[in-house]
């Protein structure tokens, strides 16, 4: 995995594609940075309320032969060993919005340079190959 640290911060920051980039090493200059498009999400959600971001993310994951989905109740009940969850939430701050990487119930990778995590998690995702 590559070590890739977000280069933009804040709500339009590049965390979520630093985090993207660290699991499936890849270059985050290459993965669409999404937190630029969720104030278009008015403008282009779907009539089943897929936002914009979503579709883009989605279609760049499955392009590259992964697919990404919410964690199970099961699998955050009782975290697969070795598994790496993409963890959208709250940054120390409590108000900006993080991703970061869990693996083994603990903060496996956060892009920011400070590496502090989130304040509370609001999402657990998974990427995984299909």
């Amino acid at each position: 995995m590559r070590c890739n640290l977000q280069t933009k911060y804040g709500n339009a920051g590049n965390c979520f594609a630093a985090c993207v980039s660290h699991l499936k090493d890849m270059n985050i200059e290459d993965v669409p940075n999404v937190e630029t498009m969720f104030d278009l999400d008015e403008c282009f959600t779907m009539q089943d309320d897929t936002p914009l971001w979503g579709r883009v993310l989605d279609a760049f994951i499955r392009h590259h032969g992964f697919i990404w989905r919410p964690a199970t109740e099961e699998e955050i009940a009782c975290p697969p060993k070795d598994k790496p969850f993409l963890c959208i939430g709250k940054a120390l701050d409590g108000v900006t919005n993080h991703a970061v990487i869990y693996m083994n119930g603990k903060l496996f990778f956060d892009p920011n340079k400070f590496r502090k995590g989130l304040s509370r998690i609001l999402s657990l995702q998974v990427i995984e190959r299909v």
